[in-house]
């Protein structure tokens, strides 16, 4: 999960490498690019988190999805976190919120 401080840093990476794509698109009759193409635009995101994580094998889109402040608490049962910050139980177990 990212803080604000990587979110921030890692949605700025992500807009600048997706810069190119809308190019791409236009000048392949919008036929997206294959995996090789992609992973080569995203490849300073990718360093970047694999540097700070050691993990490269997620999408860059996964790795802006996960912005710590979209969840919730910690489930006071099963330790995962809540969908929201406004949510009143827990999707996985059940168990409701205690406030």
């Amino acid at each position: 999960m990212l803080d604000e401080e990587e979110y921030a840093h890692f949605y700025a990476l992500y807009t600048e490498c997706a810069a190119p794509l809308g190019e791409y698109l236009v000048q392949h009759d919008g036929h997206p690019p294959d995996a090789a193409t992609l992973d080569e635009m995203f490849r300073p995101m990718l360093d970047e988190f694999e540097r700070r994580t050691g993990r490269r094998d997620l999408d860059p889109k996964e790795i802006i999805r996960h912005r710590l402040a979209d969840y919730g608490p910690a489930c006071g049962n099963c330790g995962l976190p809540l969908r929201s910050p406004r949510a009143s139980m827990c999707f996985e177990c059940g168990t409701a919120r205690v406030v």
